[in-house]
């Protein structure tokens, strides 16, 4: 990773929201119930696993970091 830092938020409008420091903002999941996220290292670095719970009974989950 680039050392990029981001926030993550639920709005009103049930979207999960991406937003990088500095500028830059994105709609990453609609419909969303509620979200989550745990951190691990690993041996090659670290991962944030995002989950989503969506209304309609979905889940969705993906990870970031640079753990290869």
């Amino acid at each position: 990773m680039s050392g990029t830092i981001y926030t993550y938020y639920l709005n009103s409008n049930h979207q999960l929201v991406r937003v990088k420091a500095g500028g830059g903002t994105a709609v990453i999941a609609t419909g969303v119930r509620a979200f989550w996220a745990s951190q691990k290292s690993t041996p090659s670095g670290w991962l944030l696993a995002i989950f989503v719970q969506t209304e309609d009974g979905e889940s969705l989950s993906w990870d970031v970091g640079n753990a290869g």
